[in-house]
This record gives C-alpha cells, sequence and structure tokens, in this order.
C-alpha cells in the first residue's frame, strides 16, 4: 500500500524533531493509530522543506512489514532527497524496538547509495502526543 500527498511546503520549516512531529501528525489519523502500526515516510527537498508524505504500509497491532524497494521506490518518485522515517506504537512504549533499529541502519545504509539520506526516524504514540526520535537520541 503506497498512498501519497503532497505538501505545501513554502509554510513548513523543518529544522528539529518537533517540526516533523507536528507535519506527520497532521497525516496520522489516531484511529488508525490506536489499533494498528502505520509507516511512512516524509520527503524532504535539498533545502530540507517537506514535498511529500507517502503511507508506506498499514499493519497490525504490534508490527508492520516495511520492504526497502517501496520506500525508495516512493522516495524517487516523489523527488525526495531527504527522509524522515515515521511509524506509531499502538501500545505507546516509545523505546524503539530491536526490529526497528534493524529496518533504520537498513535504510540508512540503503539510502546512501541511492544518495536520499534518512535524516531521522520518529515513533509516535496511539494519541500522536509524544515522540521518539532517532536523530534526537543519536541512533542515526
Amino acid at each position: 500500500m503506497v498512498k501519497d500527498s503532497a505538501i505545501e511546503y513554502s509554510t513548513l520549516p523543518t529544522t528539529c524533531s518537533n517540526d516533523c512531529f507536528d507535519i506527520l501528525k497532521r497525516f496520522l489519523d489516531p484511529t488508525i493509530t490506536r489499533c494498528q502500526e502505520q509507516f511512512s515516510i516524509l520527503g524532504l527537498n535539498t533545502a530540507l522543506r517537506p514535498i511529500g508524505w507517502t503511507e508506506i504500509s498499514l499493519g497490525g497491532s504490534a508490527e508492520t512489514t516495511v520492504d526497502p524497494k517501496i520506500v525508495f521506490r516512493a522516495a524517487l518518485q516523489g523527488g525526495y532527497t531527504k527522509i524522515i522515517l515515521c511509524h506509531n506504537h499502538p501500545s505507546d512504549a516509545m523505546k524503539p524496538s530491536t526490529a526497528d533499529l534493524e529496518i533504520t541502519q537498513s535504510l540508512v545504509k540503503s539510502g546512501k547509495l541511492l544518495d536520499l539520506i534518512i535524516l531521522d526516524h520518529i515513533i509516535v504514540d496511539s494519541e500522536l502526543e509524544n515522540f521518539y526520535s532517532f536523530a534526537d537520541n543519536n541512533l542515526i
């Protein structure tokens, strides 16, 4: 499943993880984030301005599948040069799982080969009130 949305980027700065979280909240639906994991990407241009949001997958209550080929196809089709990864934890656990850490490192490594830079991976809670940033915690 891939859903794309264009973003009016001239008025949306992305200078920190809080800015990205505020933008991501516009696209995530609490009726879904309360019960299903959803993985999406926020696409940025070279000036770090958001230019698109793409939902990559929608899973079950405890996991979703992230296929790197789908992530990078969406990024290339959207003209993204930098990417913010995002997914939610319906359980509200803010600590990344081992699987979260592994897929993030895999995507960071693969992105470098395509000159697509992963800037952060943000995990949000079920109510879209709190978040965890990999970049803020030196995991990217």
